[in-house]
């Protein structure tokens, strides 16, 4: 629960029967994400003018584009490719000791 105060604020200025009144609102009407809320105000403002549509997630934080998962294809091709690179820098001596 955010209410911007720590546990011993909030009792020093309410009891621990409100208090648990409030957290079990709080299951069942969870206050805004502030997240949530600010990429609301963004997406409505940037959707006026942008030739795309946005979406509130686009200016939250912790919901940036998800990367695509890589195959295990992938994966081996660019190890692959980093093993090349290494052997071909040890071959021709660079980083080698001297």
């Amino acid at each position: 629960m955010s209410l911007g105060k720590t546990v011993r604020q909030l009792l020093a200025e309410i009891d621990s029967r409100e208090l648990s009144e409030w957290l079990a609102f709080d299951r069942i009407e969870p206050l805004p994400d502030p997240y949530w809320m600010t990429g609301m105000v963004c997406s409505t403002l940037a959707n006026l003018w942008a030739k795309r549509r946005y979406q509130p997630e686009d200016f939250m934080p912790r919901a940036g584009p998800r990367r695509r998962e890589q195959s295990p294809d992938e994966g081996r091709a660019i190890l692959d490719a980093m093993m090349a690179r290494q052997r071909a820098q040890t071959n021709s001596g660079y980083g080698a000791d001297t």
